[in-house]
């Protein structure tokens, strides 16, 4: 368990490089709700100290969002996990009900469409914050920040960018198990053409796999672990959740008929993995493999015969070139974090400079025009290759 000591000066000094070590330490930011809110605070840019005077009810109530009798469906069948889990009566239940349809009604507005799950993560929030007034405050402030960077994907009028986003799990669960890999995707079997569309990951990425993991301990500290990383955090734990239960889905792959199966086998994942342990090595997996693969290179490296169907995920995480601006893309594949880290030192000039008493160096002017040339022949090379103009091959034998 990361040492209290620890997290409450990486706190102090607003130190969120530390905060984000700590969060993968075993047992995150540890048991108490009230550091593990302020952590999470801090993670998503949001300082309670300098909150506005807010009344959460009166939000709720001038909220703009036209959504208000989805909220309320979906909020009467919420939270009966935790209160059986914790004894509530159907009043208590019905209670804190009310707090969090008043917390996901102020959330939103005209400009951002609220979307089936939300509530199961204004819930998680709210556990941690504690249903009361400043609580609700609190929790308020964090989902207004989860809602307009880390899930403004799926705030939007639909889902196509976390349609998109989701393509990147296969060429990742690729990366971290070939075989697997192999057997699950397979592009020119109609089948098992339904995988490779991986809806059954799509819960995982807009809940934040508060939908489907029940065991309160297991998901605050994958919280503690999703917000200290890039959006795209969510995806590679999915891809490493999909890895750690290969024999399970193997079995099942060897079955007749197998793909629907596969299918509900995939969804089910989160909800059958339990206890810290699991989780732990689940979320050091996914690190390492962000940290060796990011979006880019998965997509660059992914079999032949996914080419084609990554075409969406390749075309915004290509590397931008010669100023040219990265398109805008799904903010679930994005690798920066969600809240500013410190202005980084200014980088020293390391090019020698010449002193006063040296004599300068006169290059003749043909060959000047030589070294120009032969500079604007690489530029011009290198573009074409970043912008998938040629290939490498193509553009050799063209040279040679």
């Amino acid at each position: 368990m990361a040492e209290t000591e620890a997290i409450e000066q990486a706190l102090a000094v607003r130190d969120l490089g530390a905060l984000r070590d700590l969060a993968f330490q075993p047992g995150g930011y540890g048991q108490d709700d009230g550091l593990r809110l302020h952590c999470w605070g801090a993670l998503v840019g949001v300082d309670f100290e300098s909150l506005p005077p807010l009344d959460v009810a009166s939000a709720a109530e001038t909220s703009s969002h036209g959504d208000r009798s989805t909220v309320a469906k979906d909020v009467n069948r919420s939270l009966w996990a935790a209160g059986e889990r914790r004894g509530w009566s159907e009043k208590v239940r019905n209670k804190r009900r009310r707090a969090l349809a008043r917390v996901v009604n102020a959330t939103f507005d005209e400009s951002q469409h609220y979307y089936q799950g939300f509530h199961d993560v204004a819930a998680v929030v709210l556990d941690v914050s504690g249903f009361h007034p400043a609580g609700e405050r609190r929790a308020l402030a964090i989902c207004r920040a989860l809602a307009r960077r880390r899930l403004s994907d799926a705030c939007k009028k639909d889902f196509a960018d976390v349609s998109t986003a989701l393509k990147l799990l296969p060429p990742l669960i690729h990366a971290l198990d070939g075989e697997l890999g192999q057997i699950l995707f397979r592009p020119h079997d109609p089948e098992f053409a339904l995988l490779l569309e991986p809806l059954w990951a799509l819960s995982w990425a807009v809940t934040l796999f508060a939908h489907n993991v029940d065991d309160r301990a297991s998901l605050f500290v994958l919280w503690d672990r999703l917000l200290a990383a890039p959006p795209c955090f969510s995806l590679y734990v999915g891809a490493a959740l999909v890895a750690h239960n290969r024999e399970s889905l193997i079995a099942t792959a060897m079955e007749d008929d197998a793909a629907p199966f596969l299918h509900g086998a995939l969804s089910k994942l989160p909800g059958l993995t339990s206890g810290p342990a699991a989780w732990d090595a689940i979320a050091t997996s996914a690190r390492r493999l962000l940290s060796t693969t990011p979006p880019a290179r998965a997509v660059a490296r992914a079999p032949r015969r996914l080419r084609s169907y990554l075409i969406p995920v390749r075309d915004v995480v290509r590397t931008p070139y010669f100023g040219r601006a990265a398109p805008d893309g799904p903010v679930l594949l994005s690798v920066a974090s969600s809240a500013p880290d410190a202005a980084p030192p200014r980088r020293r000039n390391r090019r020698r400079r010449r002193r006063d008493d040296q004599p300068l160096a006169i290059v003749p002017a043909r060959r000047q025009r030589v070294v120009i040339a032969r500079r604007f022949s690489v530029a011009v090379a290198l573009a074409a290759i970043l912008g998938g103009l040629v290939t490498e091959n193509a553009l050799l034998r063209a040279f040679l």
